[in-house]
């Protein structure tokens, strides 16, 4: 109220008082007048003072009824709302519990309440702190605040209040320790402290308060021990401590207090065990210890404990088992042990717990079966044993608890089938026995269960179907039937379930369609059916579940398209129709699906686009379309999905651009675009992505570069780009991504070097950069990447040295180099990676030795050094290397002896030293490899024995110790390989037999023993290789027969017996092998004839048993074995007719049937073998005429029907056989002319007519065979002259032509054949001079021009001068400086001077024409020679030209291009001055090109040696040696 108004009243009061004065007592006046100001000036203070429940606190005027009208003032508060007062007017008590107070007791003097007993504002809005001066009021027995928001601390002058009883402050703010004083008030009976902040440490003194019977200070923020001094109050009944911080242990002084019935500690953080002394509460009936960390041991004395009906021990550490006097308490109605560690077997005296309503066990360690006992507790409603390891089948007698109504039984391992007895527990509203070893069927009787509300039996071995009786539970909520081995078809009546919001039935074997009452289902919310056989089309009625929010129906065989009216479920958050076989579109109408945060199509079939609708999900979140046949762009909407994190398109047919609104996407935290047919440059848009942490775009058609705004993504974490076209550098700015941990930029055309700013990526796990163009040095930065543990930089164009930083790189356990030009040592410090598992360093130009350091490698378990240029010895320390599983230092150059520290590697699996120069013995060691599969020693030079124990390594699956110089026998001990599957030992020096401990590798497929010196017969045992396919003993001296059990080898494909001394019949059961492809026999000393079934495989593809002594005829399976690919039976003496026992064979590319006895015709049926390429049938009895039907073998490249009876003429159509290239009928009966048609055999290289009776003249279109290099026409009857066109034959080495009637002079032009080595005209009738131009036909070394009518001077040529008489008799005019020829003498006659003059004005005149020319050669090639600096002058003082029109720069630079700057790839050669390379010209010749290394012009023995090369090449003719092309000089 206003000041004004207060005065006023005041005076009112005043006058009152003074004209009561004489009727009343003067201090029992002035109390109450005070007591009733003091309440007014407080009410004054409260916010809500004009409260309607205080209304009647104020000060009233009444009029006198006297002789004078005067003021009366009414001042006794005793009337007020909520106040009492003693029989003299003064307050006894204010009670004023929920009047909704709000305001301070600040304004309150304490002081003028003396006579004040009961003081409650409990329930109310007070707050502020407790003043100190509330111990005014001396006579207070109640205080009562609680329910308010009072805070700050409890004033210490409280304990002054020394008559209070009941204090109770609790449901405060109040916080600061409990005062000491409290134990002052030693009348206290109630003291309520809970659900503050109080914190600190429960006072000692609190045990002075003897009268106490109810002490609550729970929830609060009390720590320390709880107080021994508990222990004194005698009195208590109620102590509540709970949902405090106190530790330390329970004090046994607890046990004292007789008369406590309510007893609560839990949610503390109590330890220890659980005092006996607890025993002695007799009148306890609750004991709450759960949530604490108490442990040990339930005392049995708990079972003195005779009055209690609570106890709940849960959620602490106890241990050992459950008392049995546990059954001792009889009043028992709740019991809480779950959570703790409880084990052993629960014990049967639980059964006399006959009040016990709830049970909890749940949640220990305990074990055995399910006392029978349990059926007696008739009371108990709620049994939970889940989450223990109780065993045994459920009971009959549960079944017996009529009132239960929660059962569960989860999370055991309860096995046995599910009673039928079940049925009988009507009120049973919760029923889990899930995560057992249930088995067997759901009884129908669970049907009878009406009252139930959640029923989970998942996570069993439930099988058959699910009981029709389900649809009985009207009441059923929740249905759990998840993962089990339920099968058949979903029940129809599921669709009775009215009131159902989740059904389970995911992870079985449900097979049928989904039945389509289920869209019955009205109140469901999550239907979860993933994970079973279900097929069929996902039904309509299925999108009638309006309030469903959960549907997923993935893992199956469902399928069809997505019905349209899916997009009704407007209540849908998560649709997961993955991993099943849906196919078609995905529907526009997915986009009215508003609400939907997970969506997942993924691994479908579906197809088509992806509908642009998509992009109104504006709720979405996750979104996996991966996996499909999804095709065309992705739809610009896409950038509409403003809150999506997740974003799968991976795995799909997607082309075209990835959209730039990619990059609205501003919370998308994982982008999956990878495994499409996505094309374009990466757009900058995706660089917006600021939450973004995993980007994969990889295995796509991408190119352009990388953008270098990527280094914008602070977030990203992994980033695969890898296997796409992208190319140009790695930006620098690739390195502002510092928290990325998994880089992988490998399998695209990257190039230029690695950026040095690679080293700020410092959180950096994995980085693959593999497979790409990069050159240059690697990064000295790369040793920043302290947690890089995977580094692939293999299959790069990476050089330099490998730089010594690497060995900084502490976390690292896979290191890929290999496949670069990486070059030096391997330095040292790689050596410092203790943690390396994986290192390869193969296929680089490393050079020295193998660092001895090596060693300190404890974790490798792979090292691959191979392909490099290491030498120097492997380092014993290699033996260190105890992890190592896989080790390569295969085609090296490392020599000396293998260490026998080998010997130490004892997880050793694969052993790779093939290919250097390692030399010495095997070490005996070697045979401590017992976990060794692979050992490759090959292609070394290796010596000594093969050590015996090698038959130690049982685990052996492939050996190859071939290409040494091993010697001494096969170690018996070599049959110990149980498991070996590839065994090479050949082409070294092993003799003795074959072991025939050999048949016990019982597993082998491979035996390689050809090229050595083994001599004996082929071991019986060998046929005890049942699964051999490839078996090799070519090339030895084996003797004696194949045995028959050979036959035995029923798997076999390869057979090589071939170069031997083996004798005797081929044994019939060779025609046993059911597998054969290759059999090679040849070279050996067989007889008989080839047995039957000898192509019974139907694959036999290689047929080579030539050079032996077979006979008889060829069987008839071999005619009719389409499969022969190659055929020799050379050598032999097999007869029959050869057009009725060979058949068509559409693959044959090579046959021999030479030098046998075959006769008959060659029919038209060798026509039909279309891949023919070599025909050799010379030196059998072959006749008739060549079949016109030849020139249907388009490929092939060698006939030879020599020595044979063929007759007639050579066929024209024999020049349809273009690709021909020998062919051979020399010996024959053949006659008429060499059809023109020959001319058309372009790549004709050897041609024989020799020896047949053809005549005419020899035609000029054998001019046309240019790459002829040998013409064999002797010993026929050809006549007229040599064709001029011959002369074209410049690839010719040999020419035969005698023995004919040839006429003529010897054509001038023959001196053009440059490569002409041997030359046999003999047995003509040639005439005239021999043409002079044979001088200079250099290559020539034999000839023979006997028997002719030749006349003049032989050439001055070594082939004519060197040549005996016989080569040159039966002449007429011949001379020369010849044995046997006279020599040629002046020639005087007029004619004789006509033509030497004659001839002198024709060498004139050539003299001055090539003076003009080589005087213009010298002016033009002078000029150039002054553009040259003087250093190189030199070059040119020599005969340094080739041909006037060559232009040597411009030949140079195309050469260049061709061989890529000549590139080691190129390479078919080299020597001390240089290197051979192959290239091919844009003109598409061929040409082997020689770079010499260097052309020292200050060293003038290097000039010689090139022009001396240069000159021999330019003179010399021969068919191996390549043509000289030309020269030129390049200066870099």
């Amino acid at each position: 109220m206003g000041s004004s108004t207060f005065k006023r009243v005041f005076s009112l009061v005043f006058l009152l008082l003074f004209v009561v004065i004489s009727q009343s007592s003067p201090d029992v006046a002035s109390n109450s007048t005070q007591e009733a100001l003091a309440l007014l000036k407080w009410k004054a203070s409260l916010q809500n003072h004009s409260h309607s429940r205080l209304s009647s606190w104020t000060l009233s005027s009444v009029n006198a009824t006297n002789t004078s009208i005067h003021l009366k003032t009414k001042t006794n508060p005793c009337t007020w709302f909520g106040i009492s007062c003693n029989r003299v007017g003064s307050i006894t008590s204010i009670n004023l519990t929920s009047t909704s107070l709000k305001g301070t007791l600040y304004e309150l003097n304490f002081s003028l309440f003396p006579n004040l007993a009961r003081f409650d504002l409990s329930m109310n809005g007070l707050f502020g702190v407790i003043p100190p001066q509330i111990n005014q009021l001396t006579n207070l027995e109640v205080l009562y605040l609680y329910s308010n928001k009072l805070f700050g601390s409890i004033p210490n002058e409280i304990g002054n209040l020394s008559s209070l009883t009941n204090l109770a402050l609790g449901e405060n703010q109040l916080s600061g320790s409990i005062p000491h004083s409290i134990g002052n008030m030693r009348n206290l009976k109630v003291l309520y402290l809970h659900t503050n902040n109080f914190s600190g440490a429960i006072p000692e003194e609190i045990g002075n308060l003897r009268f106490l019977s109810d002490l609550e200070l729970s929830s609060n923020l009390l720590s320390g021990s709880i107080p021994r001094s508990t222990g004194n109050l005698s009195n208590l009944k109620i102590l509540y401590l709970y949902t405090n911080y106190l530790s330390g242990a329970i004090p046994k002084e607890i046990g004292n207090l007789k008369f406590i019935s309510d007893l609560s500690l839990s949610k503390n953080l109590l330890s220890g065990s659980i005092p006996r002394s607890i025993g002695n509460l007799s009148n306890l009936k609750v004991l709450y210890l759960h949530t604490n960390n108490l442990f040990d041991f339930i005392p049995e004395e708990i079972g003195n404990l005779k009055s209690i009906s609570n106890l709940d021990l849960g959620v602490n550490q106890l241990s050992s088992s459950i008392p049995h006097s546990i059954g001792n308490l009889s009043n028992l109605k709740v019991l809480y042990l779950n959570s703790n560690n409880l084990s052993g077997a629960i014990p049967e005296e639980i059964g006399n717990l006959k009040f016990i309503s709830d049970l909890w066990l749940n949640n220990n360690l305990l074990n055995g079966f399910i006392p029978h006992s349990i059926g007696n507790l008739s009371n108990l409603k709620v049994l939970d044993l889940h989450t223990n390891n109780l065993s045994g089948a459920i009971l009959e007698e549960i079944c017996n608890l009529k009132f239960i109504s929660n059962l569960s039984l989860s999370n055991n391992l309860l096995s046995g089938s599910i009673p039928r007895s079940i049925g009988n527990l009507s009120n049973l509203k919760v029923l889990y026995l899930h995560a057992n070893n249930l088995s067997g069927f759901i009884p129908e009787e669970i049907g009878n269960l009406k009252s139930i509300s959640n029923l989970d039996l998942g996570v069993n071995q439930l099988s058959s179907s699910i009981p029709h009786s389900i649809g009985n539970l009207s009441n059923l909520k929740v249905l759990y039937l998840n993962t089990n081995n339920l099968s058949g078809a979903i029940p129809e009546e599921i669709g009775n379930l009215k009131f159902i919001s989740d059904l389970w039935l995911n992870n079985n074997l449900l097979n049928g369609f989904i039945p389509r009452s289920i869209g019955n289902l009205s109140n469901l919310k999550v239907l979860y059916l993933h994970t079973n056989n279900l097929f069929g089309a996902i039904p309509e009625e299925i999108c009638n579940l309006k309030f469903i929010s959960n549907l997923s129906l993935s893992n199956n065989l469902l399928s069809g398209s997505i019905p349209r009216s899916i997009g009704n479920l407007s209540n849908l958050k998560v649709l997961y129709l993955h991993t099943n076989n849906l196919s078609g579109f995905i529907p526009e109408e997915i986009g009215n699906l508003k609400s939907i945060s997970n969506l997942d199509l993924g691994v479908n079939q579906l197809s088509s686009s992806i509908p642009h609708s998509i992009g109104n999900l504006s709720n979405l979140k996750v979104l996996y379309l991966n996996t499909n046949n999804l095709s065309g762009a992705i739809p610009e909407e896409i950038g509409n999905l403003k809150f999506i994190s997740d974003l799968w398109l991976n795995n799909n047919l997607l082309n075209d651009f990835i959209p730039r609104s990619i990059g609205n996407l501003s919370n998308l935290k994982v982008l999956y675009l990878h495994t499409n047919n996505l094309s374009g440059v990466i757009p900058e848009e995706i660089c917006n992505l600021k939450f973004i942490s995993n980007l994969s775009l990889s295995k796509n058609l991408l190119s352009g570069s990388i953008p270098r705004s990527i280094g914008n993504l602070s977030n990203l974490k992994v980033l695969y780009l890898h296997t796409n076209n992208l190319s140009g550098f790695i930006p620098e700015e690739i390195g502002n991504l510092k928290s990325i941990s998994n880089l992988d930029l490998g399998v695209n055309q990257l190039s230029s070097s690695i950026p040095h700013s690679i080293g700020n990526l410092s959180n950096l796990k994995v980085l693959y950069l593999n497979s790409n163009n990069l050159s240059g040095a690697i990064p000295e930065e790369i040793g920043n990447l302290k947690f890089i543990s995977d580094l692939w930089l293999n299959n790069n164009l990476l050089n330099g040295f490998i730089p010594h930083s690497i060995g900084n790189l502490s976390n690292l356990k896979v290191l890929y180099l290999h496949t670069n030009n990486l070059s030096g040592v391997i330095p040292e410090e790689i050596c410092n990676l203790k943690f390396i598992s994986n290192l390869s360093l193969s296929n680089n130009l490393l050079n020295g030795s193998i660092p001895r350091s090596i060693g300190n490698l404890s974790n490798l378990k792979v090292l691959y050094l191979h392909t490099n240029n290491l030498s120097g010895f492997i380092p014993e320390e290699i033996g260190n290397l105890k992890s190592i599983l896989n080790l390569d230092l295969g085609v090296n150059q490392l020599s000396s002896s293998i260490p026998h520290s080998i010997g130490n590697l004892s997880n050793l699996k694969v052993l790779y030293l093939n290919s250097n120069n390692l030399s010495g013995a095997i070490p005996e060691e070697i045979g401590n490899l017992k976990f060794i599969s692979d050992l490759w020693l090959n292609n070394n030079l290796l010596n000594g024995f093969i050590p015996h124990s090698i038959g130690n390594l049982s685990n052996l699956k492939v050996l190859y110790l071939n290409t040494n110089k091993l010697f001494g026998a096969i170690p018996e001990e070599i049959g110990n390989l149980k498991f070996i599957s590839d065994l090479w030992l050949n082409n070294n020096l092993l003799n003795g037999f074959i072991p025939r401990s050999i048949g016990n590798l019982s597993n082998l497929k491979v035996l390689c023993l050809y090229t050595n010196n083994l001599s004996g017969t082929i071991p019986e045992e060998i046929s005890n290789l049942k699964f051999i396919l490839d078996l090799e003993l070519s090339t030895n001296q084996l003797s004696g027969s194949i045995p028959h059990s050979i036959g035995n080898l029923s798997n076999i494909k390869y057979l090589y017996l071939n170069n031997n001394n083996l004798s005797g019949i081929i044994p019939y059961e060779v025609g046993n092998f059911l597998k054969l492809i290759k059999l090679e026999l040849s070279y050996n000393h067989f007889t008989g004839s080839l047995p039957r079934n000898i192509c019974r495989s139907g694959s036999l593809t290689h047929f080579i048993i030539g050079e032996n002594n077979l006979s008889g005829r060829i069987p008839k399976d071999l005619r009719d074995c389409p499969s022969l690919i190659r055929v020799r039976l050379q050598n032999n003496q097999f007869t029959g007719n050869i057009s009725e026992d060979f058949g068509i064979y559409p693959n044959l590319n090579f046959t021999d049937l030479s030098h046998n006895k075959f006769y008959g015709e060659i029919s038209s049926t060798w026509g039909k073998c279309s891949q023919l390429g070599t025909l050799n049938v010379s030196g059998n009895n072959i006749t008739g005429s060549i079949m016109s039907k030849i020139q249907n073998l388009t490929k092939l490249h060698k006939l030879d029907f020599s020595s044979n009876h063929l007759i007639g003429e050579i066929p024209s159509e024999l020049g349809k056989l273009t690709s021909l290239n020998k062919l051979v009928l020399t010996g024959n009966q053949l006659s008429g002319g060499i059809p023109r048609e020959v001319g058309l055999l372009t790549e004709l290289e050897y041609l024989d007519l020799s020896t047949n009776r053809l005549c005419k003249s020899i035609p000029g279109e054998l001019g046309f065979l240019s790459k002829l290099f040998y013409l064999n026409l002797r010993n026929n009857q050809f006549s007229l002259e040599i064709p001029f066109q011959l002369g074209n034959l410049i690839h010719l080495s040999e020419l035969d032509l005698s023995h004919n009637l040839l006429k003529g002079e010897i054509p001038s032009q023959i001196c053009n054949m440059e490569s002409l080595e041997y030359l046999n005209l003999s047995f003509n009738n040639l005439s005239g001079f021999i043409p002079s131009c044979f001088e200079e036909m250099h290559g020539l070394s034999r000839i023979d021009i006997s028997y002719n009518e030749l006349q003049g001077p032989i050439p001055n040529n070594k082939a004519f001068l060197e040549a005996p008489f016989e080569a040159l008799q039966g002449n007429k005019g011949l001379c020369g400086n010849v044995v046997g020829l006279t020599p040629c003498s002046n020639l005087t006659s007029r004619k004789h001077f006509a033509r030497k003059r004659l001839v002198i004005s024709f060498a004139a005149l050539g003299a001055l024409t090539l003076l003009i020319v080589v005087t213009i050669m010298f002016f033009c090639f002078r000029r150039k020679k002054q553009d040259l600096p003087n250093e190189h002058r030199i070059v040119n003082k020599d005969k340094f030209l080739s041909v006037l029109n060559f232009d040597g720069k411009t030949m140079f630079e195309e050469i260049a291009s061709a061989t890529e700057n000549f590139d080691a790839k190129y390479c078919i050669g080299s020597g001390g001055f240089g290197s051979v390379y192959r290239a091919q010209l844009l003109s598409g010749g061929i040409f082997a090109v020689k770079r010499y290394h260097s052309l020292h012009l200050d060293e003038i023995d290097d000039q010689k040696e090139f022009l001396n090369e240069i000159r021999a090449l330019t003179e010399l003719r021969h068919r191996n040696i390549v043509k000289f092309f030309g020269f030129c000089v390049h200066f870099l």
